[in-house]
């Protein structure tokens, strides 16, 4: 699967292209899970899933954008139920694929935000997008190396959480005014670290406790 790469420069980057970064992330998967399944069982009829590419587009990103309960915060909510065990398959990528519909609804979010002259908002879904794109490919990666995906999502995840926080609270010390609420700090922040909004504001405002 392709690295959710930092290609473009950062001055050219807008909502719309980050969460395009992390729509591609997630086709990649669903592209290389669906091709894998083919090449596993080549006698069985997929059907309309023999083209994963027009699958992705039409149905997973397609039903996504039209379908106005899309929310990448629920589907978060639906992988944390993973994660604690209620719906864990040892050997299937049911986590992974929650993942993938988390990054296509935080997409759409910040897509449609963007559409809306609603450019903060949007960098609050852009963000979110890219975070869980990063997650998807560490834990499909240790997949294929033969590791549990839903293990190691959550170990990603909170190893990855640990270090953003450190990113953040040192771009906020260096670049960022003190005297301004954290929730305005942390729509600069989600500009440049990919954690969610509401989690820059949080881990801001415990910072701002600690100032003299």
């Amino acid at each position: 699967m392709n690295e959710v790469t930092e290609s473009m420069p950062r001055e050219m980057r807008t909502p719309i292209t980050e969460a395009g970064s992390a729509l591609s992330c997630a086709n990649d998967f669903w592209v290389e899970l669906s091709r894998d399944l083919m090449t596993d069982h080549p006698g069985l009829d997929f059907g309309e899933f023999e083209s994963p590419e027009s699958f992705f587009d039409s149905n997973i990103f397609g039903d996504a954008w039209i379908d106005p309960a899309t929310n990448g915060d629920k589907s978060v909510d639906e992988i944390g139920l993973s994660l604690d065990g209620e719906r864990d398959p040892e050997n299937a990528p049911f986590a992974l694929l929650q993942v993938m519909s988390t990054i296509v609804a935080y997409a759409v979010q910040a897509m449609k935000a963007e559409k809306n002259n609603k450019r903060d908002e949007a960098w609050t879904y852009a963000s979110d997008a890219r975070y869980w794109a990063g997650i998807l490919q560490a834990a499909w990666g240790g997949k294929k190396h033969g590791t549990n995906p839903a293990a190691e999502l959550a170990r990603r995840r909170h190893a990855g959480n640990y270090a953003l926080v450190a990113d953040a609270l040192k771009y906020w010390r260096e670049e960022i005014d003190p005297t301004i609420s954290a929730s305005k700090a942390a729509d600069k922040l989600v500009r440049v670290v990919p954690l969610s909004h509401k989690k820059l504001a949080e881990v801001i405002a415990a910072e701002k406790k600690k100032l003299p």
